[in-house]
C-alpha cells in the first residue's frame, strides 16, 4: 500500500517535490512504481486494486496526473531525478490531464505505451517543468537521458515555450534546448509561439536568441495573436523596437485586441503607442472588440496619455483646436458607447481616425 494516495499525493510525489532523496530511495526499495502518477481526488493503488477502486469511488470533473520524475524536475531536485531515471522512471512520460471514467485503470495508470503527443496537466513532462523553472542542471540530465524536446503538453506547448514563458526566462535554457533540436516556431499553448511567450514577459534578450534561430516575427496563435501584440499588451519599447526592427507587421489584426496599437492605447502606454505611430501604426483600423486606438481612448479617462500621443501625431493646426472641439461635441461624443471625459478636455481627444475625416471636409 505505499502507492496509496488520499486525495492528492503519493509519498514518492512528497518526497520527490520537497527534495527528500533518502525518502525516494526507500520508497522505491519497497516497491513504489517509479511512474505511479498523482491525482485530484483519486486514490492510486496497486493494479489489481486500482480497477476496483474506479468501479466503486464517484470521480467528478477532471483528474490532473504526473509522475514523481516531474515532480522533482519541477523542484530542480537533480539528485533526485538521476534516481527515479536509474529506476527506470520513463523520461518523455506524459501525464493525461484527465481520466475517462469507464476507461480501465489499469491502462490508465500502467501502461507505458503513452501516447507522447497528449495533452498532460499543467507542468507537462518532466522536461517541460525543468525548463519552465529554468533549472538548468535537471534540463541537462533529462536531455542526456533523451527527453523530447518537442513533445507538445501542459499548459506551455514545449519545453522551449515553456522556457520562454516564465519570468525571467533563462536565455541559457533556451540556448540549450534549441541546441538540441526544440523548433523555434512550435505553436500551441497559451502564448503560441516561443517568440510570443518571451515577448509578452518583455524578455528582450531571449527574444533577440528566438529571432536570430529563426523565430517566425508575425507567426499567429496563442490568447493575444502576434508577438508584437503580446509584447504592446505587457511588454517594453526595447522588445517592441526589436520586433518592428525584425519586420513585425505593425498592422496585423489578430487576436483579442485586434491590433498592436489598440493593445498599446488599452495600456495607456504613451511610449509604446508613440513607437508604434513612428513606424507606421494605423490609428484608423477598426477592431471588432474596442473600434479604433482613438475610440478606445476617448471613451476612456484612464487613458489620457494615449490620448494625448494620438493627438499630437494628428498634426491639428493650433487655429482649428476650437472648431474640432465644436466637432467633437456634435459628432465624436453622442456616438461614443462608453464613458467619456468633460468635453473642457476633448481638445486634447483627437486621434488620427476621426483627423483623416476632419480634414477631408474641412
Amino acid at each position: 500500500m505505499v502507492n496509496h494516495e488520499w486525495r492528492s499525493d503519493t509519498l514518492l510525489h512528497v518526497a520527490a517535490r520537497n527534495g527528500h532523496a533518502t525518502t525516494v530511495q526507500l520508497l522505491l526499495d519497497r516497491g513504489v512504481e517509479v511512474d505511479v502518477c498523482r491525482g485530484v481526488d483519486v486514490c492510486l493503488l496497486s493494479g489489481s486494486v486500482c480497477p476496483w477502486f474506479l468501479e466503486t469511488t464517484p470521480i467528478e470533473g477532471p483528474v490532473v496526473v504526473g509522475t514523481a520524475l516531474l515532480e522533482a524536475a519541477w523542484g530542480g531536485h537533480s539528485d533526485i531525478v538521476a534516481l527515479l531515471l536509474e529506476r527506470g522512471a520513463d523520461v518523455n512520460f506524459v501525464s493525461r490531464g484527465s481520466i475517462d471514467r469507464n476507461t480501465d485503470g489499469l491502462h490508465v495508470f500502467h501502461s507505458r505505451v503513452a501516447n507522447i503527443n497528449n495533452q498532460g496537466a499543467i507542468q507537462g513532462t518532466a522536461l517541460q517543468a525543468a525548463a519552465y523553472e529554468r533549472k538548468e542542471t535537471v534540463v541537462r540530465l533529462l536531455l542526456s537521458r533523451g527527453a523530447d524536446t518537442n513533445i507538445q503538453a501542459g499548459q506551455s506547448g514545449t519545453a522551449l515555450q515553456a522556457a520562454a514563458s516564465n519570468i525571467p526566462s533563462s536565455e541559457t535554457v533556451v540556448r540549450l534546448l534549441l541546441d538540441q533540436g526544440a523548433d523555434v516556431n512550435a505553436g500551441g499553448g497559451i502564448f503560441g509561439t516561443a517568440l510570443q511567450a518571451a515577448a509578452w514577459r518583455g524578455t528582450t534578450d531571449v527574444a533577440r536568441l528566438l529571432l536570430d534561430r529563426g523565430a517566425d516575427v508575425n507567426a499567429q496563435g496563442g490568447l493575444l495573436g502576434t508577438a508584437l501584440i503580446a509584447a504592446t499588451s505587457r511588454g517594453t519599447t526595447d522588445i517592441i523596437r526589436l520586433l518592428l526592427d525584425r519586420g513585425a507587421d505593425v498592422n496585423a489584426q489578430v487576436g483579442p485586441y485586434g491590433t498592436a496599437l489598440v493593445a498599446g492605447t488599452a495600456q495607456n502606454s504613451a511610449d509604446i503607442v508613440h513607437v508604434l505611430l513612428e513606424h507606421g501604426a494605423d490609428a484608423r483600423v477598426r477592431t471588432e472588440t474596442y473600434g479604433t486606438a482613438f475610440e478606445l481612448a476617448y471613451g476612456n479617462d484612464l487613458l489620457l496619455d494615449t490620448l494625448d500621443v494620438l493627438f499630437h501625431h494628428g498634426l491639428v493646426p493650433a487655429s482649428k483646436k476650437a472648431k474640432v472641439k465644436r466637432e467633437l461635441r456634435r459628432w465624436v461624443w453622442p456616438q461614443l458607447p462608453r464613458p467619456h471625459v468633460a468635453v473642457e478636455d476633448t481638445e486634447l481627444l483627437i486621434g488620427q481616425s476621426w483627423l483623416s475625416s476632419y480634414e477631408e471636409e474641412y
